[in-house]
């Protein structure tokens, strides 16, 4: 929608995230899945929407497209209660690592 009103996309911010504080084992399946749909697999997906409009641009229009993602120091830094939020925060690092 937002490519036919306002034509290419040149940048994506990925800064949406949730926090669940709770130990490892009290965490269930249903906290697992918000909280990596929020901060790893959403960035994911909107990052390869940007890369799927880079195709057919040429080298020089592309050069200026980029992907910002907000991380948190939690994805390097261990914090008692939050292994969860650090595991998807660490992942955004690594993805961000590789683009």
């Amino acid at each position: 929608a937002a490519v036919e009103r306002l034509g290419a996309v040149d940048i994506v911010i990925n800064n949406a995230g949730i926090v669940l504080k709770g130990h490892s084992e009290d965490c269930g399946a249903a906290h697992f899945d918000d909280i990596t749909a929020v901060n790893l697999r959403a960035p994911y997906l909107l990052t390869r929407k940007l890369a799927a409009h880079r195709t057919g641009r040429s080298d020089e229009d592309a050069r200026g497209m980029c992907v910002i993602n907000n991380t948190s120091i939690h994805g390097t830094l261990s914090v008692e209660y939050m292994s969860l939020y650090a595991m998807t925060k660490a992942g955004l690092d690594s993805l961000t690592a590789t683009l």
